[in-house]
């Protein structure tokens, strides 16, 4: 619990989750009516789910106008497809918070967004989607091939808002870019496209690379498409590619020993939100084992990886508040063209490149967007 007028930071708010926790975890972030600079926060945790409110002072007058003022809150729901609790969940709200200031949504009276997480399994996705319908929001934002796909089973009128999909054309969920028709729109990356780069960049850095792991999550369509493009471009390199699937339900000892039984060079993370959810474990793991971890997001670069290269996930889900914004405003989603992100970023870990005994390139050293110490 915070005093009135106190901000919550995402730390405590992480040491708040991690004492409520379920599966399939459900959190419920409600920004309410208040005129005053005053702001509670209150839990109650069940059996199958946990609840928190925080009450932020604040309008939304520049969207809605003033005849807003009496109006209730807007209710959008996020089907995330990691736990409230993981890194990676608490930096996509604090994108998503950012993306509304940016838009001039001030968070407050007029908007409440409920969170409903998949705790890293998409088996999930089927209840938790029908649990967000079930809410009767005005829009709904997803982070997952499968979370998208499951809403859009269950409806073809709220719309959904994509905070950077991979390849959502081949997923069936849209028409193409530019119409996409239904009731989905917002931010789509190509996967394939920054994956092979990643690959590229490895072979750069290790140029004698004789056999690639590769972790997929079986569970997310995208990542399928990804291993046939990973198995192609390795065996034109010359490369083995060794691929081995996420499975919840396996112990992560247990997929570790089965990841270097191939004793593999290096070892490449997909794209996905559940595979991100875990993001440290699988960089302590490299680690220990003296190989060079390769990942598309940036956060694995930051809890360790050697390499990270993709699209700048924070531009992508702040972008994707624009297309909020359109839609609860009231137009079409079907008619705002799906957007793919223009900033990719280069991350190399000097320290970890140094625990590894790796020498890097010079010349990718230069093309780095940035070089941790």
């Amino acid at each position: 619990m915070r005093n009135s007028g106190e901000e919550l930071s995402f730390g405590a708010r992480d040491a708040f989750r991690g004492q409520h926790r379920s599966r399939p975890h459900i959190a419920t972030f409600q920004w309410c009516r208040m005129w005053a600079g005053c702001s509670s926060l209150s839990a109650e945790s069940g059996a199958s789910m946990d609840r928190r409110t925080f009450c932020v002072a604040g309008a939304w007058l520049a969207v809605f106008g003033a005849s807003r003022a009496s109006a209730a809150p807007r209710r959008v729901v996020l089907v995330g497809g990691g736990r409230s609790t993981d890194r990676s969940s608490l930096l996509l709200i604090k994108f998503i918070r950012e993306g509304l200031a940016d838009h001039g949504i001030v968070e407050g009276r007029d908007i409440e967004i409920e969170e409903i997480w998949a705790d890293g399994d998409y088996k999930n996705m089927p209840k938790i989607s029908s649990n967000a319908l079930s809410r009767n929001p005005e829009a709904i934002l997803v982070n997952t091939i499968s979370g998208a796909s499951a809403v859009k089973s269950l409806t073809n009128t709220i719309p959904i808002v994509m905070l950077s999909l991979n390849d959502p054309i081949r997923a069936g969920l849209a028409e193409s870019l530019a119409n996409p028709g239904g009731n989905i729109t917002g931010v789509a990356t190509s996967g394939e496209e920054s994956l092979l780069k990643l690959l590229d960049i490895g072979f750069e850095a290790f140029p004698k690379i004789g056999t690639i792991a590769a972790i997929s999550n079986p569970l997310n369509p995208s990542n399928i498409t990804l291993e046939k493009a990973f198995s192609n471009q390795c065996e034109k390199r010359g490369a083995t590619a060794r691929i081995h699937r996420w499975d919840p339900s396996k112990s992560f000892p247990n997929f570790s020993d089965e990841i270097f039984a191939s004793r593999p060079d290096t070892l490449i993370i997909m794209p996905d939100s559940a595979l991100n959810a875990n993001a440290k474990a699988f960089c302590l793991l490299a680690i220990e084992k003296k190989v060079g971890l390769l990942a598309s997001v940036r956060q694995f670069a930051e809890e360790g990886a050697l390499i990270s290269y993709g699209y700048v996930h924070r531009d992508n889900v702040k972008r994707a508040i624009y297309f909020l914004k359109r839609v609860l405003e009231g137009e079409k989603a079907a008619k705002l063209p799906i957007e793919q992100p223009s900033r990719f970023e280069l991350v190399i870990n000097m320290r970890t490149a140094r625990a590894l005994d790796v020498d890097l390139p010079p010349y990718l050293l230069g093309r780095a967007d940035e070089i941790m110490e």
